[in-house]
């Protein structure tokens, strides 16, 4: 059986950045294996390689858009498609007033 390691670490809400506090557990390797939530209104937010939570008001939508807004590219399919950003306008250049002697 592989040793685990458990520790209390804080993290905050995915969505709105609310803090937890959570018990994560850790194999012998370092890799993560799971996480509880401590803190009351917390709910885990399941990914296979870090510890998410958010608050439990939030809608699975967007705790869904918030963690491929912060960890992955969006999926094409469930995003609606746009043009690419046209480059932003040149500054004009600012004028520095001369003294005239």
């Amino acid at each position: 059986m592989t040793e685990t390691h458990t520790r209390g670490e804080t993290h905050g809400c995915i969505v709105c950045g609310r803090p937890y506090e959570l018990y994560v557990v850790y194999d012998s390797k370092g890799s993560f294996r799971g996480s509880k939530v401590m803190s009351a209104g917390g709910k885990v937010v399941a990914h296979p390689r870090r510890p998410l939570v958010a608050c439990e008001r939030h809608t699975e939508d967007e705790i869904r858009r918030a963690v491929e807004r912060v960890y992955r590219e969006p999926d094409p399919r469930t995003t609606r498609e746009h043009e690419p950003r046209s480059p932003r306008p040149a500054r004009p250049a600012r004028h520095t007033p001369t003294l005239s002697p």
